[in-house]
């Protein structure tokens, strides 16, 4: 599903009738995704810090709910009617959540 919605997000463009809504709809199937993705089977959390600093290496994938927070408020923006020059702007967010997961 992720795959999907990455390749929606990439061939969409600004110029793309409805661009707007089918930017809603695919905010609100990435957040369904995150939503119904079973706490089991989230990505595990990698460590790329070397072994001498690894209590000091964050986690590179953040909790379900720390994915959740922006992505409902990027939702939010775009039901609100959000201006036209602020579109490719969300439209990168969510590439970067969806890439991010995958």
């Amino acid at each position: 599903m992720l795959h999907t919605l990455r390749l929606h997000l990439l061939s969409l463009r600004a110029t793309t009738p409805y661009y707007r809504a089918r930017l809603l709809r695919i905010a609100e199937q990435l957040a369904w995704v995150v939503r119904s993705w079973p706490a089991a089977r989230w990505p595990a959390a990698q460590q790329v810090a070397p072994p001498r600093l690894l209590r000091q290496a964050q986690p590179l994938v953040p909790a379900q709910h720390q994915v959740l927070a922006p992505l409902q408020q990027l939702t939010a923006c775009l039901h609100e009617g959000d201006q036209s020059r602020w579109a490719y702007y969300r439209q990168q967010q969510l590439l970067d959540i969806v890439l991010y997961l995958r």
